[in-house]
């Protein structure tokens, strides 16, 4: 349905609101519209990078994986009927990939870093856990690249706390 004229007048005017613990967060609204209206790659144009259609996709904040890899009696890895290494964070995204309706990726290739207002900033420079609640999560925090065989459409948002931001990719380019 969409937001009406009061609810947009509403979101303009909201400057601050409050956590449990009584501080203020500042927010700005930076845009309304449909996915396609602001999936860009053009930011100076108010577009987003989250919402675009592309066929490459890169980690802008550190994956987390909800399994961990899983290794045989004997210490090998357990592997499933693609050679996938179980619980592996690959095989996680490729799962969750799959669980929220995303072709199967050609490709997906680690990355060592994100790449922020011009800066590559490693994967553990990132908080990655909460301090209240639970969930359940792998080990370590990881970044990748996502090829398509065609375009698809963002957002993309994968594994723990990827409500929260994490997990999060962008279009390549």
């Amino acid at each position: 349905m969409g937001f009406g004229e009061r609810e947009q007048e509403a979101l303009v005017g909201l400057r601050e609101v409050w956590g449990p613990d009584g501080r203020g967060i500042f927010v700005r609204l930076l845009g309304l519209g449909r996915p396609e209206d602001n999936g860009r790659l053009e930011q100076q144009m108010g577009q987003s990078s989250i919402f675009a259609r592309s066929s490459a996709w890169i980690s802008n904040t550190p994956f987390i994986s909800t399994r961990h890899a899983k290794v045989t009696r004997a210490g090998a890895k357990r592997l499933d009927s693609r050679g996938r290494w179980i619980g592996s964070s690959e095989h996680e995204l490729f799962r969750l990939l799959d669980l929220s309706g995303f072709p199967e990726p050609e490709a997906i290739e680690p990355i060592a870093c994100a790449h922020i207002g011009g800066k590559d900033v490693p994967w553990g420079s990132f908080v990655v856990r909460r301090e209240g609640g639970g969930g359940r999560r792998g080990v370590g925090a990881c970044g990748f690249r996502l090829v398509f065989s065609e375009a698809v459409e963002g957002p993309i948002a994968l594994g723990y706390a990827a409500h929260f931001g994490m997990g999060g990719f962008r279009a390549e380019g």
